[in-house]
């Protein structure tokens, strides 16, 4: 019986892991429009210090989704999206973001991020020159 209960309280502990959990697309449905993940380079995911994972289809969502839930940023173990042409996690406080309308997002945020800092190499062609280079706190004002 005494195992059993150390068990099941290691099994618990596993299940409150503070880490990134990868997406799986066609599958995982955005936390804040019920719309299923399809597209990789707009995907982002909150994770709470409790090991809850929030996945989200678009940068407009996870922002909703923050501002709604009206939390401390400092209660998420990580704030992360996806960069734009290496479709793996970033976390929002070092990520490049670039709003334009020619952006076709999933959910209308015209929004993508990046981890390295914005160039002419890793803008996609659709957006023009007079691109805008904006931070969390901008995006979050912004959406």
């Amino acid at each position: 019986m005494k195992y059993l209960l150390y068990i099941a309280i290691f099994f618990s502990l596993l299940a409150c892991t503070s880490e990134p959990e990868p997406i799986t697309y066609g599958k995982d449905y955005c936390q804040f429009c019920k719309m299923t993940i399809m597209e990789p380079q707009f995907a982002g995911e909150l994770i709470t210090k409790k090991g809850k994972v929030f996945k989200f289809d678009d940068v407009s969502c996870m922002v909703k989704y923050v501002n709604l839930e009206n939390l401390p940023e400092t209660e998420y173990a990580f704030i992360l999206i996806n960069d734009y042409n290496h479709k793996d996690f970033v976390n929002v406080s070092e990520a490049h973001f670039v709003h334009d309308d020619n952006i076709k997002s999933p959910m209308g945020g015209q929004t993508i991020a990046f981890k390295e800092k914005l160039s002419a190499n890793n803008i996609p062609a659709q957006i023009g020159k007079d691109y805008e280079e904006l931070n969390w706190a901008e995006i979050k004002a912004m959406l």
